[in-house]
């Protein structure tokens, strides 16, 4: 699979044999600027709306891909990129230079 970002403000998860669209993101009001995949089935996209999502990209479990797991709040300008480590952390470079260090384990919908 293939995850893709737009200035749509929409996120694609891509069969890269079938070509074709499997699962769209849908969730920031602006451009999504950085796409990654995480640990235990996770993808997160940052975007220009300040904030970063938390979406499930694995089907496993009973679970549906691309349902949104968590919202992380907080930056004060539109988040540039994204590092995540198998520790679960992920971290944040948004323009404003105020980088960010979320625990996406917790069960807080927005940190």
């Amino acid at each position: 699979r293939l995850a893709t970002s737009s200035k749509d403000g929409l996120g694609k998860i891509w069969n890269v044999r079938t070509k074709r669209c499997e699962v769209t993101l849908a969730g920031h009001s602006d451009s999504i600027e950085s796409i990654k995949w995480g640990g235990e089935g996770l993808i997160y996209t940052a975007s220009r709306d300040r904030t970063i999502k938390v979406w499930n990209a694995d089907g496993g479990e009973g679970k549906r891909v691309g349902i949104l797991v968590k919202t992380l709040v907080g930056h004060g300008h539109r988040v540039n990129t994204l590092a995540v480590s198998c520790d679960y952390v992920c971290r944040t470079g948004p323009f404003d230079h105020y980088g960010k260090i979320a625990d996406v384990t917790s069960k807080d919908r927005d940190s």
